[in-house]
Formats: C-alpha cells, structure tokens, sequence
C-alpha cells in the first residue's frame, strides 16, 4: 500500500491520523523544521505542563505504535496535533520556523478538513475550563518569548475561549489588569501621518527609522525590541486571504511617546 505524503517547505512528511485528525510525530517536527533529533521532544517535554493530553497529543504505547503506523517506539509513541504543533513550534522562532509553520497548519493540518467538509458545519463547542486554559498557555508562552503585553494577551485567550466554548467569559475579562504603559494604536503608515501631516514619511521609511532608533527589528516580520517596549507593543490582528480563511498574528503598534520620538528625529535630520 503506497503512503500518501505531503510535501512542507521541501521535506516529505507522511500523513499520519489519529482520533480523526492529523497528527505529526517529533521527528516530523525536526525534519520538517530542520532541526537536530530531538529538538522538538526537548522543547515538548521544557513546557510539558502546558500542553493537554487528548487535546494536544496523545500517546501510543510501543504495540499501539507498531500496529497503527508502523513504528518502533520502545518508550511510546507521542503524537501532535495541529494545537499542540502551534503551541511547540513558538519556541522555534527562526526564518525556516514561520515558513513551515504556515505550510504544515495550511497543507497538512488544515488540507483534510478543507477537502472533506464542503459545507459549513456547526462548530462543536469545547468545555469553558479547557478552552481557556488551552488559549492561556498559548499567550503564555508568547508573552515569555514574544514580550506581549500580558493584559492585552490575556484578553485576546479569553475572547478566543468565548469563541470556542460559546460561553460569556466578560465577568472574568474585567478582572484583568489595564496596561500600566501608554497603549500601542500607531502602525507605520499612522506614524508617518502623524509626523508629517503635510507630506508624510512613507511606511517603509517609518519602520527603517524605528529599526535604526533600536525599537524594532526584521525577522520573518517586525518585532518590537526591549528598548521598542517603552514606545509601542505587539497587538493582534487578524488577517483575511482571498479564500475566505484568516488566521491572527501580531504586529507592532505604536504610542504618542514613539510620535513624539519621530518628530523630534526627523526634525534633526531636517536641520542637517
């Protein structure tokens, strides 16, 4: 019986299902992302406490891995789903990592879904407690290696629970602290009007300011830098494709302390 395999960023990966979904093993991971052996079980078990058996992956004892996909694993077999692959794959914050992240989540992951359920279907709720906890120990790990302002990415957990357990968790939102710093709602193209209303500084000059002041630099996107935190935040969004989807990420928002900085840099240049 030939094995269907989907190719991710050039690496073949077989197809591997379990519980109805799509699975990937730690070696999947590492292949695809081109890491050492390995990598992937390290950084798994360094945040074990974070991610949920049955949720986002699920063990199979060697017999069970033999049988089912063919595998020796004399100490068990773990297999990941497309949460907790989002979850691990934070941790592997490179070029390669936010290429094959979108591959796998929208060629893997995603592929069966898309292909098998023509029609909308009504979305099967999750229970409250574990919904909040799956999207809290998402944003917890982005807080820990994105900088995220934690009020900001507790609220976006919430409001993503809501979604998945349709219950009303507002009561709880409330409970969350404000931002104890001016908040971010400039991006480059409203910095470059605020700055020069009369002819305003293109995007592109905006953020190659901001990454010359040291608030900011380019990995697969911008990231704002610890000295950036003082002016601005990394703030979600959601982005929509021409096939309907979306998916959220984040991007760079500025304050009225990262205008006033700008104003006052393009002035000097002005004077030289």
């Amino acid at each position: 019986m030939q094995e269907l395999t989907v190719n991710i960023e050039g690496t073949d990966l077989q197809i591997k299902e379990f519980n109805g979904q799509r699975v990937v093993t730690f070696k999947d991971i590492d292949a695809a992302h081109e890491r050492p052996e390995g990598t992937a079980r390290k950084r798994f078990n360094d945040n074990k406490k974070r991610f949920v058996e049955g949720e986002d992956y699920f063990v199979r004892k060697t017999d069970e891995a033999k049988n089912e996909f063919g595998v020796m694993a004399p100490n068990g077999l773990v297999l990941v789903t497309e949460s907790g692959y989002m979850m691990l794959s934070k941790s592997l914050n490179d070029d390669r990592a936010w290429a094959v992240h979108r591959s796998l989540v929208n060629n893997y992951f995603r592929f069966k879904e898309q292909a098998t359920q023509p029609k909308p279907k009504r979305p099967r709720l999750k229970p409250k407690d574990l919904a909040v906890k799956q999207h809290m120990n998402i944003v917890e790990i982005m807080i820990e290696k994105v900088g995220l302002d934690p009020g900001i990415a507790y609220s976006v957990a919430i409001d993503e629970a809501e979604k998945e357990s349709g219950c009303n968790l507002l009561a709880y939102e409330k409970l969350l602290p404000a931002a104890d710093h001016p908040t971010g709602m400039y991006n480059a193209t409203d910095l470059g009007k605020r700055v020069r209303p009369d002819s305003p500084v293109s995007p592109r000059a905006i953020n190659k300011t901001l990454k010359t002041l040291g608030l900011q630099v380019k990995e697969k996107d911008w990231v704002i830098t610890e000295a950036g935190k003082e002016y601005g935040e990394m703030m979600p969004f959601t982005a929509s494709h021409n096939n309907g989807s979306s998916h959220t990420d984040y991007r760079p928002l500025w304050n009225e302390k990262a205008v006033e900085l700008l104003k006052e840099y393009y002035k000097e240049e002005g004077e030289k």
